[in-house]
């Protein structure tokens, strides 16, 4: 017994998603050896960073969607996500906390180069 064949004809809409990412960084040197743990933070101010563009920073970009976040860079190397927090705003209020999850301290050298990069993810669908 065979099975009559149906054909069906079934309209599926396009659907586009476009997702732009911008980054901005923010340029620091420690001037003197600093000792941190997880009782004593190193705060640095928004202020004290240099943009991009080599010019002195204002503020730190306030985080207005889930898809945004800052990377901690010391040295060069990345740090882990508890070790700093970073508290968008202008002068006075933006700043760079330090703060590593140890108890055992340790000192970051002066000259050492400090970066906060801020990413920010958006997408579209359409």
């Amino acid at each position: 017994m065979s099975m009559p064949t149906q054909i069906y004809n079934i309209f599926v809409p396009a659907i586009t998603v476009t997702t732009t990412n911008t980054t901005s960084s923010y340029f620091y040197t420690v001037p003197t050896d600093t000792t941190v743990d997880d009782t004593t933070p190193y705060l640095i101010p928004v202020a004290s960073f240099n943009t991009d563009a080599g010019v002195a920073a204002t503020a730190f970009p306030i985080d207005v969607t889930d898809e945004s976040y800052y990377n901690l860079y010391i040295n060069g190397v990345k740090q882990q996500t508890g070790a700093y927090d970073v508290t968008p705003g202008s002068t006075g209020t933006g700043q760079l906390s330090i703060a590593p999850t140890t108890t055992t301290p340790y000192t970051i050298l002066a000259g050492t180069p400090v970066i906060v990069e801020y990413v920010s993810v958006s997408t579209v669908t359409s």
